[in-house]
Formats: structure tokens, C-alpha cells, sequence
């Protein structure tokens, strides 16, 4: 009978020439000095280095970006690949990874009830507000500046709070009840029920009552909320708050109460100043304030406008009320600043400065500049671009971390957004608002056709079916925005 070494034996000796094997490259060392220590440390940054002094024609030098590719800690990472993380994860490994993300141990101690778990999560967050101040000093294209209001005021907070109770009581699917409701009218299957409106209106008027206290609070200011408390809301829940709302101002209009109409309406464009008021709003925040302006726009010439006798329908006193608006490049830029402000103080500084989290990355400095400079470009650009111009071509997330260690190609992949997409559905929105601002222009005099005001293209009007639609061209074309049928005053 042969003899056959114990699994206990393999285990060990495996265990040991692992570890040995990652000593032998100096991981220990490396992996201290690259982490944060537990008062605000030194992240370091790779060296800016001006390749051959020469520029691209466009006055600017080329700058390549040296990332440590040399750290031992990388080199022995990308040679082992994916043997590297499930030697990590291995339960016999002596430096076990608990999970395969930085920042979940951080997230753990945030939502733990031991208070001293706790405590150590704060000091984190208010780390990475000190390294975020930073950061934003060495990239001024993205610093924010904060505009602090009282709670009593602050009707972003109270947004957040709404929020956070449906949460708690719907996990995974936060709704006011309203979209089930009308399932078949929202989708243009059923036709309008007032006497079902009504019924609901009247069973969640308690609802209704807070929804307006919010859209009519004066201010908002996402200062002093942790970041995770607004990083991600459910779009759901501002498009039925919006729905219902509209729905009230549709009733009120039937109804001929034209100043019960105005202040549904008014409430909603007050939701929408909740998201867009905000110093940082990231990109899914920018994304509710459009769907939820647009909502107003078409449901007030639709539904409320139509409602109205002729003869009632002041268009100053309603284009005052829905304030549609064609932004210019530089809201889109604060988009790109929100984002980045968001999403570097929930996903990347708590990983770095959490000195017990042994997924942080071993080159942070590297991963913060390779996920930052794409934002601080965007930002810049678009402070000096016109209101037509297309985002310019950026790099995708492998060439962006080029250099990197595995983990932090990683991270930046899994982060970056491709802007393209965003600024296009911004675009659109914005070519929307400015349809809507012609519509009114016709309401107050007919006999001159608008243009679109951001090509310069005169909008198709057909007079007899007092029809607007977007200019004739390909671009406007591919966008799909519906016509505006304009009611007379």
C-alpha cells in the first residue's frame, strides 16, 4: 500500500509555499506603504511626464501618465491573474479576503450596530471629505461648491427622507402605488378614469399633502447628507410622485379650477427643482430632474391645457409656472462634477483609507488620477463648448487604466460611465424644453414660426392642425421627439 501525504500535510505545504512566494516579492511591505494610514495620509500620485515636449496641434503638450507598473505587488498580481484573487479568497490564506470589492468593509461597519464599528465608518467618511476638499484642489474642473441651507428648508433632505421610508417599507421595489394602479392608462391601453383618479387621490391624501410640502420647499442643498443616503434613488418613485400630481392638476382643470391646476403643476417643477438645486446631482439625479420635467412639459399642453376653456390659457402665467429650459453645456459639466463627487466618495476613497481593508488597491494614487482625468476633461470641455457640440471621443476603461494594478482596471471598469450615451439623452432633453418654449411661443403669437434655438433651424409648424414638430433634418429625426399640438390662448 502506498503511502499518500494527508490532505492536512498538502494544505500546509501549499499554504506555505504560497506565502513564502509572497514574501519573497515583498507584499507586506508594499501593501502598507501604498495604504492610508487612520489620520488623513499622503495618497500618492504618478508623475505627469511631457512626452518628446510636443503637443497635438491643439496647443496643449501630451502627457502620458506613469503608473508604478514596476510595484512588485502588480507585477506579481498580473502574472498569478485570476490564481491572485481565489489565493486571496482562499479560506487558509492568512491575508483572506473577505470579499472581492474595496470599500465592503467599510460598508459593513456603516450598517453594523456595534458602536464602535460604527465610529470607525465616520472617521473613514470624514476622510474622505478631507481628501475629497484635496482632490478638488488638485482638479478645479471638478470641485463643488456648497451652498448649505436649513433642514427646515431644505427640500432636497426632505426628498431623501421620503425616500428612505419607502425603501425600508418596499426593499428592492420603492413605489407610491400609483403606477399599479394605472397600469393600462400610463401605456395608453386604457382611457382616462377621472372618477378612478379621483378615488385614489382621495384614498392617499395624506400622501398627496406631504409630496407638495416637498415640491414647494424653497431650497436645496445636498450639504451635510452623506453621500450614500442620495447616491441612488429609485426613478420610479419621482416619475408616480410627478404622475400624481399631474394627474391632480388634470382633475382640477376638468373641473375649472384653474388655480388648483397651476398649483399641481407648480408642485411638480418643485420636485424638479429639488434634483437640479443640488450642488453635485449625479448622472442617475440628473437623469429623474429631466424625465420628471419632461413629464410636466407634455402632460401641461396634452391633458391640463386642453382642459382649460378657451380664452383661460394665459401662455406667460404657464411658461413662468413649467419653466422649460435649454440648458447650456456647462449644466451638463456639473452633471460630470456630481458624478465624479459622488461616486469617488461611496466606491474608490473608502476602499484607500480604510486601513482594514485588505482589497484596497496597492496603487491609489494611480486609480484616483485614471478614474478622475477622464471627468476633469469632460468638465472642462463642456464649460467652453457651444450648446450643439458632441461630447469628444474618450478612451474606453482598458485604455484608461492602462498601467494599473488587476484590481484597479478593475475598479475603474466597473465605475466608468460612457458619456457619449448620457450626453445624448441630455441633448435630447434639451432639444425637448426647447420644442416646448416654441409651443409657447405660438400660444402668445401664431404668426411667426419659431427656431429651434439651438441649430438655428426653424421648427415645422402646420397651422391648420396647430401641429409643432421638430426641424426636418436627420438629427432631429433620429431623436424621436413627439410633435406638440398648441391649444389656443
Amino acid at each position: 500500500m502506498k503511502n499518500r501525504p494527508s490532505k492536512w500535510f498538502v494544505a500546509t505545504v501549499l499554504t506555505g509555499s504560497l506565502a513564502s512566494l509572497v514574501l519573497w516579492f515583498g507584499i507586506l511591505p508594499d501593501l502598507e506603504e501604498a495604504r492610508v494610514l487612520s489620520t488623513p495620509g499622503e495618497i500618492v500620485f504618478p508623475a505627469k511626464v511631457v512626452a518628446d515636449g510636443a503637443g497635438d496641434g491643439s496647443g496643449k503638450a501630451k502627457v502620458s501618465i506613469s503608473n508604478g507598473s514596476d510595484n512588485r505587488v502588480m507585477a506579481l498580481e498580473d502574472m498569478l491573474g485570476d490564481g491572485w484573487e481565489k489565493f486571496m479568497r482562499w479560506e487558509r490564506n492568512p491575508w483572506h479576503r473577505q470579499g472581492k470589492f474595496p470599500g465592503a468593509n467599510f460598508m459593513r461597519m456603516l450598517s453594523s450596530k456595534d458602536p464602535k464599528e460604527r465610529a470607525k465608518a465616520e472617521d473613514i467618511r470624514r476622510r474622505a471629505e478631507w481628501w475629497l476638499k484635496r482632490l478638488s484642489e488638485r482638479y478645479p474642473e471638478l470641485a463643488v461648491t456648497p451652498h448649505p441651507v436649513p433642514d427646515e428648508r431644505n427640500g432636497f433632505l426632505k426628498w431623501v427622507e421620503f425616500c428612505e421610508r419607502f425603501k425600508a417599507k418596499m426593499p428592492g421595489m420603492t413605489s407610491i402605488g400609483l403606477t399599479g394602479a394605472f397600469e393600462g392608462y400610463w401605456k395608453g391601453e386604457q382611457p382616462w378614469n377621472p372618477a378612478a383618479a379621483r378615488a385614489w387621490l382621495q384614498a392617499n391624501a395624506a400622501l398627496m399633502d406631504e409630496i407638495h410640502t416637498m415640491g414647494l420647499m424653497p431650497e436645496a442643498s445636498s450639504e451635510g447628507i452623506s453621500v450614500e443616503r442620495y447616491s441612488f434613488f429609485h426613478a420610479r418613485l419621482a416619475k408616480e410622485c410627478a404622475d400624481a400630481l399631474m394627474m391632480e392638476a388634470r382633475l382640477a382643470a376638468e373641473g375649472g379650477d384653474l388655480t388648483g391646476a397651476m398649483e399641481s403643476v407648480r408642485v411638480a417643477r418643485g420636485l424638479v427643482n429639488n434634483f437640479e438645486q443640488v450642488e453635485d446631482p449625479p448622472l442617475l439625479q440628473t437623469t429623474m430632474r429631466m424625465m420628471v420635467q419632461m413629464d410636466i412639459e407634455t402632460r401641461v399642453f396634452s391633458e391640463i391645457l386642453p382642459a382649460l376653456p378657451e380664452g383661460s390659457r394665459d401662455p406667460a402665467a404657464w411658461e413662468a409656472l413649467v419653466r422649460p429650459e435649454v440648458k447650456p453645456p456647462s449644466d451638463f459639466a456639473k452633471t460630470m462634477r456630481g458624478e465624479w463627487s459622488t461616486s469617488i466618495r461611496e466606491w474608490v476613497l473608502p476602499g484607500i483609507l480604510d486601513p482594514g481593508d485588505v482589497n484596497s488597491p496597492p496603487d491609489p494614487g494611480a486609480l484616483i488620477e485614471a478614474y478622475t482625468r477622464p471627468f476633469a476633461e469632460l468638465a472642462r470641455d463642456r464649460l467652453t463648448a457651444a450648446p450643439g457640440d458632441p461630447v469628444p471621443v474618450q478612451a474606453d476603461a482598458a485604455s484608461r487604466s492602462a498601467g494599473l494594478s488587476r484590481l484597479s482596471r478593475r475598479i475603474v471598469e466597473i465605475l466608468w460611465m460612457e458619456p457619449n450615451g448620457w450626453h445624448k439623452g441630455w441633448y435630447r432633453a434639451n432639444n425637448v424644453h426647447g420644442l416646448t418654449l416654441a409651443a409657447f411661443s405660438l400660444m402668445k403669437d401664431d404668426s411667426r414660426v419659431p427656431v429651434d434655438p439651438i441649430r438655428g433651424v426653424p421648427y415645422r409648424w402646420n397651422p391648420a392642425t396647430r401641429t409643432l414638430s421638430m426641424p426636418a433634418t436627420p438629427e432631429f429625426d433620429g431623436m424621436k421627439i413627439k410633435p406638440v399640438v398648441v391649444p389656443k390662448r
